[in-house]
């Protein structure tokens, strides 16, 4: 909770410095950035703060301690050097607290090595920049000593400016009524003891002469005193003015960083709607392809069984036809074979009533010149008998087997149009057969089922 309390602290602190931070920069150039004579001074420690916030690795982190300190004694060495001994000494207690951050964080550091070698190095820091530190510390003592001599020789001038002028010595002096230190006018009792430890030599030295110069020199100082208070509230007021500018500036840099962020936080957040909007419209894009596919899967479904359903028709239009022109053709071969037995039969009946003639004559009580006259005439006539019916008998056989292996054409009608518009049935002796186009690629095979039918198969 603390840390998330922190976190909402800082975040505005945070984009205010890294916002603002290069312009103030730029507009302070200096090598070492802004330097504490500035009033936005602050910003650079903020930064540099946050820096090390974020800084997660104790090495890491005193690495950039130690580079801070070292911008803090160039700026310290840069404010003695331009006469300004407040920030001098500001600059001055901010290296000693980098210096001290960095002890610090050494404790963290659990490798005893490395431990040892960055405290050898903070140390070898400490000695380097002892000799800077002294020069700046006496500097800044001169300044000081300086600025208090400068403000005595003015007191001493107005006091001179004030005093009574010195007698002539032509001229007889008066006696001077020299009171005595209890008997001090009002007005040093009304400065009350502040006013006698801060009395200076000037005034004990006035008040042995009269006390009349004693009362104008202790007023002078009181003036003087006054004076310092009203300066000092006066740079007050003016700090505390620039103070509240540079509040009220840093809310007003804060407020619109606030307000940037909100319109940042509204551009994302209606891109996101929109990604969303995209996201949604993809996702019913998506829902519509894939409603059109499986429309399209459905269709094409229906198409096949259709195609299945006609090409089955086609198949049994054909065996249709196929049975047709088989029939004829067998009912053509069953005459054909039945003239050729009609024939065989023929010869055969000529050739028993000859053999038995034959061999009737083979039998009788003649000569045997005669018997073999007989027979040669028996022969000559059965010969004479035969050869024509052997004739017809060989044309029959040769009408049958020219008719027996020439294909069968079939001529497929228009309303097939899966077929070739001719085919032809090859039979085989088995019953069933071969069915081929005019360029012998396309083939069905026929069987003879039981019933005497013919079925198509490899359809």
């Amino acid at each position: 909770m603390k840390i998330k309390t922190y976190l909402l602290k800082t975040i505005p602190i945070f984009l205010a410095v890294f916002f603002l931070a290069p312009v103030l920069v730029n507009a302070a150039s200096s090598d070492t950035g802004i330097l504490p004579d500035s009033p936005f001074y602050f910003i650079e420690q903020i930064k540099e703060n946050i820096d090390l916030m974020f800084t997660f690795n104790p090495e890491a982190k005193i690495q950039k301690a130690l580079i801070y300190a070292d911008k803090r004694l160039a700026e310290a060495e840069k404010m003695t050097q331009a006469g300004k001994v407040n920030a001098a000494k500001k600059a001055t207690a901010n290296y000693e607290e980098e210096i001290n951050l960095s002890k610090k964080i050494l404790e963290r550091v659990k490798n005893d090595q490395k431990k040892s070698e960055i405290s050898k190095r903070i140390e070898e820091k400490i000695v380097k920049d002892k000799e800077p530190l002294q020069s700046i510390a006496d500097n800044s003592k001169s300044e000081s000593n300086k600025n208090d001599s400068e403000s005595k020789i003015i007191i001493d001038k107005k006091i001179r400016e004030t005093a009574i002028p010195e007698p002539s010595p032509t001229k007889s002096l008066k006696p001077v009524e020299i009171k005595k230190p209890n008997e001090t006018p009002s007005v040093i009792e009304k400065q009350g003891q502040k006013q006698k430890e801060i009395r200076p030599s000037a005034c004990n030295y006035i008040y042995e002469e009269g006390a009349s110069l004693y009362n104008i020199c202790v007023q002078y100082y009181s003036d003087a005193e006054k004076l310092e208070a009203k300066n000092l509230k006066q740079e007050k007021e003016k700090l505390q003015a620039q103070k509240q500018i540079q509040e009220k500036q840093q809310e007003e840099i804060i407020e619109k960083q606030k307000e940037e962020i909100r319109k940042q936080l509204e551009e994302q957040q209606k891109n996101q709607q929109e990604i969303e909007r995209q996201k949604q419209q993809e996702i019913e894009k998506q829902r519509a392809i894939q409603a059109e596919i499986e429309r399209q899967k459905v269709l094409q479904e229906q198409k096949r069984i259709e195609q299945e359903k006609a090409l089955q028709e086609a198949k049994r239009a054909l065996e249709q036809i196929v049975n047709q022109k088989i029939s004829v053709f067998n009912s053509q071969a069953a005459s054909l074979g039945a003239q050729i037995s009609s024939k065989k039969d023929e010869i055969n009946k000529i050739n028993s009533e000859y053999d038995k003639k034959i061999d009737q004559s083979r039998n009788r009580l003649a000569s045997r010149s005669f018997i073999y006259g007989e027979m040669a005439n028996l022969n000559y006539e059965r010969n004479y008998k035969l050869n024509p019916l052997n004739q017809e008998l060989q044309s029959l056989i040769n009408e049958y087997n020219l008719f027996i292996g020439a294909p069968i054409s079939i001529d497929v009608p228009q309303n097939l149009p899966t077929f070739p518009r001719l085919l032809y049935f090859y039979p085989n002796s088995s019953g069933g057969g071969d069915i081929y186009d005019s360029s012998g690629s396309t083939y069905y095979y026929v069987n003879k089922t039981s019933n005497g039918s013919y079925t198509i198969y490899n359809f």
